[in-house]
Parts: C-alpha cells; structure tokens; sequence
C-alpha cells in the first residue's frame, strides 16, 4: 500500500467526527523530560567497595579450610608413621640378634671353627 491508500483506509475506517487519535497537545514534549524528572524518587548513590570479588573470597576460605582439615587428618598419620618405624626397627634389631644366635647354633653343630670358615670363603 502506499501512503496515500492507507491515510484514506485510516480515514475511511474513523468514525464520522471523531478528531485524529494520534495528535499530541501543543508543547508537550518541550518540557516532558523536566516533568519525568521531578516525579522519580530521590535515590541516594551508594558506593560499593569490593577490594576482593566474593567467588575469589570464597575460593580463599575453601583453600583454608582443605589446609586445616589436611592437617588435621595427615598429622595424627604421620605420628602413627613414626610409631610404626619405631617399632619396625626394634623388631628388625631383636631378628638380627636371634639370627646371630641361630647361626652360632649351626657352626656349633657342624662343628666348623674360624680358619675352616676362612678356607671355604678363599676357595677358588
């Protein structure tokens, strides 16, 4: 449609007497904006201070928490640990001294002395 066919469709369709629908009062919008302006509430501007992003706050306490609780559980193993090393040496001490006697025994019954041990262990 061009312009001209559809003023005359508009014109057609309005009710006989009616005014334009579409007409704006005389200097309406000259002060609309000063009208707008007054009416908005007054807000007050508040400055937010965020040294530190809050997903980077949370990361933090979560890294602080998983060192705690790390701590808490690895330094109790860790003393069990030494315990055990402890207790692994005196037992490795007390075999050597059983081992000693054992072999005391053998040479004992075999009856083998020192320069017999010494041949054997020259021996091409």
């Amino acid at each position: 449609m061009t312009e001209e066919k559809l003023k005359q469709y508009i014109e057609d369709k309005r009710p006989a007497g009616a005014s334009d629908p579409f007409k704006v009062p005389e200097g309406y919008f000259d002060s609309f904006c000063d009208r707008v302006m007054s009416q908005l509430p007054e807000q007050q501007q508040t400055i937010r201070r965020t040294l530190i992003p809050r997903v980077w706050r949370y990361a933090a306490a979560a890294v602080v928490v998983g060192l705690i609780a790390s701590v808490a559980v690895l330094v109790p193993q860790f003393k069990q640990g030494q315990e055990d090393m402890q207790l692994a040496s005196n037992h490795v001490e007390s075999d050597m001294s059983l081992d000693e006697e054992y072999f005391n025994e053998v040479l004992d019954y075999s009856m083998l002395n020192n320069n017999d041990i010494a041949y054997y262990l020259t021996e091409n």
